[in-house]
Parts: structure tokens; sequence; C-alpha cells
């Protein structure tokens, strides 16, 4: 896909947004750092490599200029979404990346991990809401186990993450999709050989609670 039309992508997600002149211009000013440094190169499609190396060097070059933590949690926001409707997310995972208390910039390791996972949903014919749904809920999964890298993804221990499921479980009413799409994002990165044991057996989907985790963990263990 060429710069054209995700600008034209980005646009129609920002109209949907609703959000301020102002605030609009961020993320088109994002945009066009990385259409820029993409044209100075003669390259009219995206190159993750070059996108990764202009938003590390655009975030260092705020914080050596003394710019204060808002501000730069806020570019890594809006990268962070950028880099989402780079990779073809729908509108919804864009809204929740924005609106979302998880969305901050993720590891590119890490990212690929939620991208790789949101084309297979895709292949199982979820609508985009329900993609959207199950993204939103694997990126607060990562935030209650403090997550940012691959490394730590792969550190990750049985016991850690009935201690997470149990911990979302009390904080939830509704459950059951929740642990669904934590369940078939560990599936995921057990097949795709990211994590070596197969840790979605910890949860059972069909009676989601906290005390029913605990009985799988010989499964993997």
């Amino acid at each position: 896909m060429g710069f054209t039309y995700l600008r034209q992508v980005l646009d129609s997600y920002l109209v949907r947004l609703g959000n301020t002149v102002t605030t609009n211009n961020e993320y088109i000013s994002a945009f066009n750092l990385l259409e820029k440094a993409h044209h100075a190169i003669n390259l009219e499609s995206l190159d993750k490599e070059l996108t990764k190396q202009v938003i590390e060097a655009r975030i260092s070059y705020l914080r050596l200029s003394g710019a204060c933590n808002e501000r730069i949690r806020r570019l890594e926001r809006v990268f962070n979404s950028i880099i989402l409707m780079l990779n073809g997310c729908s509108y919804d995972e864009f809204y929740y990346s924005i609106r979302g208390k998880y969305s901050s910039l993720l590891e590119e390791g890490l990212a690929l991990t939620i991208v790789g996972y949101r084309d297979y949903l895709y292949s199982r014919k979820l609508n985009p809401e329900t993609v959207a749904y199950y993204i939103r809920y694997v990126k607060k999964f990562l935030s209650y186990a403090n997550i940012s890298s691959t490394n730590e993804l792969r550190e990750i221990s049985a016991k850690k993450i009935v201690d997470i499921v149990s911990e979302m479980l009390r904080e939830y009413a509704s459950v059951s999709r929740k642990l669904t799409a934590i369940r078939y994002y560990l599936k995921w990165l057990f097949e795709h050989k990211e994590i070596g044991q197969d840790f979605s057996l910890l949860i059972d989907f069909r009676t989601p609670r906290p005390e029913l985790c605990n009985y799988s963990i010989t499964k993997v263990t």
C-alpha cells in the first residue's frame, strides 16, 4: 500500500474520531514525518526498519531537548496509532489505541506478535469489531503482566499467567470473551514459537473462574 492511500485511510479515521484540528495535526505531522523519510530514499511503501529508526530518532530528540514526559508519552501514543494504521488495522483498533488506557508504544518484536495475532483472527473470519476487542484485551493482559518486550514475554511463567488472569477476572464482571482473546493469543504464540509452552491450556474459556485456572497448570509445567 502506498502512502497516498494510507493518508486517505488516516484522514477517514481522524474524521470519525472527531478530534480537534490541533490533535488531528499531531497525527498528520507524525504520518508526514514517516512519509518524508521513505520518499527521501525513494520508497513508496512502508519499510518497518526505517519506520522504527525514524520514531526512535524523534523520541530521542524530544528527550534530549528536555521535553516533558507527558509530551513524550503523547507522541508515543500517536506513533503507536500510526503504526497500527500502517499495518492495516481496523478503525476500532485505531480508536482504542488512542482512547484506550493500554496504548503505550510496544517494542517492535512484541508489536509484531500483535500484528500476527490480528492477521490470524481475520483468517478465522472474525469481524473487525471482534478483532479490535480481542486485541484490546490482549494488550491489557500484557500491561497487567508488565510485558513490554519479546524477551519478557518468553520468560513468563505459568504461575504468573494464572495470577494475572485471576486478577483480571476479579476486575471484570463479563469475562468469557476476554479469556477467549487471551487464550487464542497464547495459543498463537506457542504455535509460532514465540513461547516454549502452550499456556493457553491454563485458561478454560467455557468456565472462566479463577479457581479453575489452577488445576490446568500441571499440563504445561
